[in-house]
């Protein structure tokens, strides 16, 4: 049985990198997490979400282009985890 996991999401727009900690079962699963996150707190495209694992790997990259991607079920836990 595969156990959740934490994930680092980074959102990159404009120079910036925002970096998020998010609970998921995998790194799509967190990349859905952060897409509606963005979306509901009304971030507008474009930018670049990145998923990387607890090493700093990166495991999942997606351009954010809008509200396409949702929620399946309410396990993320997304704390803002700073600015680069």
């Amino acid at each position: 049985m595969t156990r959740e996991s934490f994930f680092e999401c980074a959102f990159l727009q404009d120079g910036n990198e925002y970096r998020f900690h998010v609970r998921a079962w995998d790194p799509q699963e967190a990349e859905e997490h952060l897409r509606a996150s963005l979306r509901d707190n009304g971030v507008r495209p474009p930018g670049t979400i990145l998923i990387r694992d607890a090493d700093g790997t990166v495991l999942h990259s997606v351009e954010y282009g809008g509200p396409e991607g949702g929620v399946s079920g309410a396990r993320a836990t997304l704390t803002l985890g700073g600015r680069a």
